[in-house]
C-alpha cells in the first residue's frame, strides 16, 4: 500500500468521521428509520477505511506540495539502510498484531469463564425473559446465565448470544436490563461493535478511530435506551433512568471487547440520562434539514473517495534509471490520414 493511498484514505476517513460523529451524537437520528441511514454510513466509512482499493475508474489528482514533501520525509534513512516509511509500516503492523492477539485472548478467556456458568433458575425471571423474547419475535433465544461475581448485566456472543445476569438485582432492575440487552441483540449491535473494534485494531495510530469507537458505543446505548422506553410511561421511564444511575457505579472488572454491558462510564451515562429526560421517543421522530444535508454530505465524501485519489506530482530520481524526460514544447502527436498518430521529438 503506497503512502499516497494511505494518506488519501485517511483524509477522506477524517472528513467522514467528523460528520458521522456529529450524527451519532443526535438521539433523534438514531431512531429515525431505525437508525439505518446513520449506521449504514458508519459501516460504509469503516469498509472504505479497511479496504482502500483503487478502481479502474478512479481519477488521480496530482499533489505538488504536500505529498512530495511526505515522500521526502518517508525516504529519510534511520539506520542500516532502514528508511522511515519501512519503520512506520513495521511498527504499524506489529502493534496491530499485538492488539489483535490481546483482544482475542481476553475474549477467549472471558468465553471460557462464562461457558461454565449455570443458567438462571428463577422461574419468575425465566418466564419474564421468555415473554420479552416472544414480544421481540426473536428467532433465536439467547442463553440466560447467572454470574454472582458480576455487577452489571452483559450480552456477549454474536453467533451464540448469552446474557449474563448478576445475582444482586431487584425485579425492576432485572426487567429493565433484560429489555435493554435484548434490544442490543435484536438490532445486531454486537456485530457493529466488532466491526468498529476491527477498524480500531487496524488503524490504532489514527486519533479519530479512538474517538469514533467511544461515540459508536454511546450511540448503540442511546438507541437501545430509546427502544426500551418507547412504550413506557413517564413513571417507568424515570424508574429506568434511576436504574441507569444505580448501575453506573457497577462496572464489571472483566469484560470482552466484543460484549456490551448495561453499565457505562460517567460521560456516556450522563448522555443517556439527558436523552431520556429530554423525552426522546420513536413516535413522530423527524430530522432537520441540516442533518439530512450532513447525511448526503457523508455519502458524497464516500463517492469522492472512490472516484478520486491523490498522488505526488514528481518522479522519484531513483525510479528514472533507464528512462528519459522530454520537453513538451518540442514534443508533438500528429494525427495522420489512416487514423494513427505519429510521435515527433525535437521536431
Amino acid at each position: 500500500m503506497s503512502s499516497s493511498l494511505i494518506l488519501t484514505n485517511s483524509f477522506f476517513f477524517t472528513l467522514g468521521t467528523f460528520l458521522i460523529i456529529y450524527l451519532l451524537d443526535k438521539p433523534m437520528l438514531l431512531t429515525y428509520k431505525k437508525g439505518i441511514p446513520v449506521f449504514a454510513l458508519l459501516v460504509l466509512i469503516i469498509v472504505r477505511l479497511i479496504f482502500p482499493y483503487e478502481f479502474h475508474f478512479t481519477k488521480t489528482i496530482p499533489s505538488k506540495t504536500i505529498l512530495p514533501f511526505v515522500r521526502q520525509i518517508e525516504q529519510l534513512h534511520i539506520a542500516n539502510g532502514l528508511i522511515l516509511k519501512e519503520l512506520f509500516l513495521v511498527v504499524w503492523f506489529s502493534v496491530s498484531v499485538i492488539l489483535l492477539i490481546h483482544t482475542l485472548y481476553k475474549h477467549r478467556q472471558f468465553i471460557k469463564v462464562i461457558s461454565l456458568l449455570p443458567c438462571v433458575k428463577d422461574k419468575e425471571v425465566v418466564e419474564m425473559f421468555l415473554s420479552f423474547c416472544k414480544e421481540q419475535n426473536l428467532k433465536k433465544v439467547p442463553k440466560l446465565v447467572r454470574f454472582n461475581n458480576y455487577t452489571s448485566p452483559t450480552i456477549v456472543g454474536f453467533m451464540n448470544p448469552m446474557i449474563i445476569m448478576p445475582s444482586n438485582l431487584s425485579k425492576e432492575e432485572i426487567k429493565f436490563t433484560l429489555l435493554h440487552e435484548l434490544e442490543h441483540y435484536k438490532h445486531h449491535h454486537l456485530l457493529l461493535k466488532i466491526f468498529v473494534e476491527i477498524a480500531f485494531i487496524l488503524y490504532w495510530w489514527h486519533p479519530l478511530t479512538w474517538i469514533l469507537k467511544m461515540n459508536v458505543i454511546q450511540a448503540l446505548e442511546l438507541q437501545a435506551d430509546a427502544y426500551v422506553t418507547q412504550n413506557l410511561s413517564d413513571e417507568d421511564t424515570f424508574a429506568y433512568t434511576h436504574t441507569l444511575v444505580n448501575m453506573a457505579c457497577r462496572r464489571n472488572k472483566q469484560e470482552s471487547a466484543f460484549s456490551m454491558t448495561f453499565a457505562t462510564c460517567a460521560g456516556v451515562t450522563k448522555k443517556r440520562m439527558l436523552s431520556l429526560t429530554d423525552g426522546i421517543r420513536l413516535k413522530g421522530t423527524t430530522i432537520l434539514l441540516k442533518q439530512k444535508l450532513l447525511i448526503f454530505s457523508s455519502v458524497a465524501l464516500l463517492l469522492l473517495s472512490i472516484l478520486f485519489t491523490f498522488e505526488a506530482s514528481h518522479i522519484n530520481p531513483d525510479n528514472v534509471v533507464g528512462s528519459s524526460t522530454m520537453e513538451t514544447s518540442k514534443t508533438y502527436f500528429l494525427k495522420i490520414p489512416n487514423g494513427n498518430n505519429d510521435f515527433y521529438i525535437d521536431g
